[in-house]
């Protein structure tokens, strides 16, 4: 197994050899009809899960829309003009290596994949068939906590997914069914649909480079609330099929100019994503075309994932309000699973001489009681990236340390003190008869431990000799 130092070398050397290949390749095509090609067939795709309400693969989507940046980033004029979709497969395949290899290198910076050699190397000058014959990446203990934790969400590796699509229908009748998407107030989506707002934002926002290509803030100065885009897509007359709404350039920037009620120039910079405007997100992308001229292709189905994305940027405090209330259903979840396993449990225990000494619960059983601490932390924004999975393992020893992060806006941390767990489970063993007869159990204790418990599978399990498990862990407790 090579050291981690050496690791990073080699996947980021494969990364150098793959982006080379597909800039090579990319070289080969015009880039404006490229564009419109890969502009529909994102389009093609997002309405293909609408239609049949399958399992959808996000990363081909958000691949998608991070070639289209690539394209107008790299792409050139004088290349050959593609004229069937099919003709550029190699294209897509290859950036969909590049992409591989970028994700590899993440995986192995977080620590989440190992690689192993199986013969002597070079390690400045291998080329990839070299690479095919001497490394081996494999997945470690933390990447299967990883891979646990998207089961949780309903993230499965492709192969993967449509088995447990399949387990999730075996009752249902094997039909197409299109999915009804509901234009709701920003309030009533987030209630009804958060699981799916959390799971399709974190994965579009996986790494730097997907979170920079989705960053969407700038729509604030057009769009009130989600729905405004939606509304916007449905003043263009939208087909079905296999056609793609195509508006000349200079209609898309008058209807725009007068639903939104704002310049010409403004509509140019916020929604029309072409050559000269390729900092904003490629929702509305601008081509020009020989046999069609300068349009803009008007994405009607891929908006509705831009616009469930929209929730926690443009409807912040609803979002944050749902996930507080969420939080406090977790230690209801946590109180439910440890009862269904025959422990005595008592939720929110205080202490009134420190009103900043507040314990979730308490799990009793066998003469034991486990001081409990509910984290409900959920999918992550650039959960890919090194240091988000060192800033939940930071978080995870700060509950047992009693220390709280918080990041303000700026990027600046900020360190707040707060009871350890030490000094919670020493309340509660100083003060076992007083808290027995106030909550109602038997003080017949022999031992104290604390624990916390998290929605998800977490990414370390002891720490100072407090156990860290999630939920679904709760019943096997008593072997641990």
């Amino acid at each position: 197994m090579l050291d981690s130092k050496t690791a990073i070398k080699i996947a980021t050397r494969l990364v150098t050899l793959t982006t080379k290949m597909f800039e090579k390749e990319l070289a080969k095509w015009e880039r404006d009809t490229l564009l419109g090609i890969l502009a529909g067939k994102r389009e093609l795709f997002s309405r293909q899960f609408f239609r049949n309400s399958g399992v959808l693969d996000v990363g081909k989507l958000t691949e998608f829309t991070l070639l289209i940046k690539r394209v107008v980033e790299f792409g050139g004029y004088t290349g050959k003009t593609p004229i069937h979709p099919d003709e550029f497969d190699k294209l897509v395949e290859t950036f969909e290596s590049l992409k591989y290899f970028e994700s590899a290198l993440l995986d192995v910076r977080s620590g989440f994949k190992n690689i192993l050699r199986l013969q002597r190397f070079n390690e400045t000058s291998f080329t990839l068939e070299d690479a095919i014959r001497t490394f081996v990446a494999v997945h470690n203990e933390l990447y299967l906590n990883r891979e646990r934790m998207f089961a949780n969400h309903n993230i499965f590796p492709s192969g993967k997914a449509e088995k447990e699509f399949a387990k999730l229908n075996q009752n249902q009748p094997k039909k197409t069914k299109n999915i009804n998407y509901e234009l709701l107030t920003p309030q009533e989506f987030i209630q009804k649909h958060y699981q799916i707002i959390v799971t399709v934002f974190a994965l579009f926002h996986r790494d730097r480079s997907y979170a920079e290509c989705f960053k969407l803030d700038y729509v604030e100065e057009i769009l009130h609330e989600p729905r405004d885009l939606i509304e916007f897509v449905s003043t263009f007359q939208l087909f079905e099929n296999d056609i793609i709404t195509l508006s000349p350039t200079h209609i898309f920037i008058k209807r725009a100019s007068h639903f939104f009620d704002i310049s010409a120039a403004a509509v140019k910079k916020l929604l029309v994503f072409d050559v000269n405007n390729k900092s904003i997100c490629p929702i509305f992308v601008r081509f020009r075309s020989k046999g069609i001229g300068d349009v803009v292709c008007v994405t009607r189905d891929f908006s509705r994932f831009i616009y469930t994305i929209l929730h926690p940027i443009l409807t912040r405090e609803l979002f944050d309000n749902e996930t507080s209330r969420l939080s406090k259903e977790f230690e209801k979840q946590v109180q439910t699973e440890f009862e269904r396993n025959e422990y005595i449990y008592r939720p929110n225990i205080i202490d009134k001489k420190s009103s900043t000494l507040e314990i979730d619960g308490l799990a009793i059983k066998n003469k034991k009681c486990y001081i409990i601490e509910c984290k409900a932390t959920r999918l992550k924004r650039l959960m890919d990236e090194p240091d988000t999975t060192e800033n939940v393992i930071r978080d995870l020893k700060g509950y047992v340390l009693g220390k709280k992060y918080t990041t303000n806006k700026d990027g600046q941390m900020t360190e707040i003190d707060k009871p350890s767990m030490a000094k919670k489970i020493a309340f509660v063993r100083d003060n076992i008869m007083a808290l027995g007869v106030k909550y109602r159990f038997d003080t017949n204790i022999e031992d104290f431990k604390g624990i916390i418990i998290t929605m998800d599978y977490p990414p370390i399990s002891e720490y100072n000799e407090i156990n860290i498990l999630s939920v679904g862990q709760i019943s096997n407790l008593e072997q641990i």
